[in-house]
């Protein structure tokens, strides 16, 4: 899981720049913002913001989901967000914005249904471990190589997996 939470992190913090770019560091209370979320995202916003906790936009960004992030990277966020902003959060994305925030979105729908699995405690015997640790170092190399190298030497999954029965 810890793999998993590292690239969550690494992926709202590129998010939280983008929108911090286009609203302000305190985007999470930019009703612009609001009113470019879908509903779900809005209420999802509302929650977060008004739970006693939630006094800074770093507090805000801890209490929203996994799905709020994933949500960021659809399309209808292409002109105001990812098109200025994209390549300059995630520098190491080399395809068109476009294209690239697909992938990245497409990644991150496939990563929220692993992390859901993992913490119902499902059976993950079928999942081809490597490709997926290569899939989360990739997304988080998109904004920083170091942290993704970090996170590939510090997890003791490929430990696990050399020891495993076959």
């Amino acid at each position: 899981m810890t793999p998993v939470s590292v690239c969550e992190v690494v992926i709202r913090n590129a998010v939280d720049d983008a929108l911090t770019a286009l609203h302000g560091p305190n985007w999470p209370w930019d009703h612009g913002f609001y009113l470019s979320l879908p509903q779900l995202g809005r209420d999802a916003l509302v929650k977060a913001r008004t739970k006693p906790s939630s006094t800074s936009t770093g507090k805000v960004i801890a209490e929203l989901s996994f799905g709020f992030w994933e949500n960021m990277f659809r399309a209808s966020f292409d002109a105001a967000l990812w098109t200025p902003h994209l390549q300059r959060v995630l520098p190491n994305l080399t395809m068109p914005v476009y294209q690239g925030r697909g992938h990245v979105h497409n990644e991150l729908i496939k990563l929220r249904k692993l992390r859901n699995r993992i913490a119902h405690h499902e059976p993950l015997l079928k999942l081809n471990v490597l490709q997926t640790m290569n899939t989360l170092k990739a997304l988080i190399a998109l904004r920083c190589q170091d942290t993704a190298d970090w996170m590939a030497q510090t997890n003791d999954l490929t430990a696990l997996l050399a020891a495993r029965p076959r």
